[in-house]
């Protein structure tokens, strides 16, 4: 396997980045990401990464909880929290984190489309990403 060199994202601080959207970020420990009370979505604005390999960390709280990662979104504002994510689910990719793979519209689980590591509704997840 080829090992690749990363560029952290997130080194201690949240400077750099910007939200759009309802709720909030904070940092943890200087490495942990928490988000809170609503759909924020957040997005790195001061570097623009071509062609990349993204590699993420993450813990879910419930069963139930439902997040992604969105990448290619074009860039957000942040003055109209209700309507300034719409850009990045119209017009972005998600990463769908999910172990569940609820689809919403057909009202299904286990929809591969789905599925932690699926690039959602454009191509399934092959195997479920998370670990336990």
């Amino acid at each position: 396997m080829m090992e690749h060199e990363f560029t952290p994202l997130i080194e201690g601080t949240l400077e750099g980045w910007r939200m759009a959207g309802r709720g909030s970020f904070s940092l943890r420990g200087g490495e942990v990401l928490e988000n809170a009370g609503g759909p924020g979505i957040f997005w790195y604005t001061l570097q623009a990464f071509p062609d990349f390999l993204l590699r993420v960390e993450w813990r879910v709280s419930r069963e139930e909880d439902n997040s992604g990662i969105f990448v290619r979104c074009p860039a957000l504002g942040s003055s109209d929290p209700v309507n300034d994510w719409k850009p990045a689910v119209e017009q972005g990719y998600e990463i769908q984190i999910d172990d569940k793979g609820h689809n919403h519209e057909l009202g299904r689980l286990g929809d591969p489309q789905c599925l932690t590591g699926a690039v959602y509704k454009l191509a399934p997840a092959l195997k479920l990403a998370s670990q336990p």
